[in-house]
């Protein structure tokens, strides 16, 4: 049974996704893995994800955490969202590996018969990601996302469609869905001025 501290953090935690931030982050990072496909610059889809890993927390710091306070969590869930992040950074890092290997070994002219199945292989492991992201931190709207990058692969694949479409299309639903939480959650929650009061 939780402890109602426990349970306290769980509710935090939960309602510590609700903002839009990295909705945001998440979608742009897809995106660009998208759009540097599609014009045939790979690397530049493994480099600017990582770039915004450190941009998410200072910018968190600056916008909502001013509108919301802070909460530090006990050393129990700290462990679980350790846990979480190193499994969605191996997910990440294997989709990328996995991705980049198979775009160079379809480009090569290894693959022929299958290579419009792989082609959907992309948006399906992020969409993979996507929805464990949102079952293990409890973000409800990853799913959807994962839905639409699940879908996206499958059509790929089916129709034998370039990959970056996908990519694109699930990349932009989540920062376009980021950008909206984010403008909603900062017009909901303004900054208290405490020596104004």
């Amino acid at each position: 049974m939780m402890s109602a501290a426990g349970n306290l953090q769980s509710r935090v935690l939960k309602s510590s996704w609700n903002d839009g931030l990295i909705d945001l982050f998440a979608g742009i990072g897809v995106l660009v893995i998208g759009v540097s496909w599609h014009f045939h610059f790979a690397a530049l889809g493994g480099i600017a994800p990582a770039l915004l890993v450190p941009l998410w927390q200072p910018l968190r710091r600056r916008l909502v955490e001013p509108r919301t306070g802070y909460m530090e969590f006990g050393e129990q869930t700290r462990l679980r969202l350790s846990r979480s992040l190193l499994t969605m950074l191996l997910l990440g890092v294997g989709t990328l590996g996995l991705g980049v290997a198979t775009y160079f070994y379809a480009g090569g002219g290894v693959l022929t018969a299958d290579v419009k199945l792989i082609a959907g292989l992309p948006a399906f492991l992020i969409g993979f990601a996507a929805l464990v992201a949102g079952f293990s931190f409890g973000i409800p709207r990853f799913p959807l996302y994962a839905l639409v990058l699940i879908g996206g692969g499958v059509i790929t694949a089916l129709l034998g469609l370039e990959p970056a479409p996908a990519m694109m299309a699930g990349g932009s639903a989540a920062a376009l869905v980021g950008a909206v939480v984010l403008g909603r959650f900062l017009k909901d929650h303004p900054v208290v001025d405490e020596q104004a009061r």
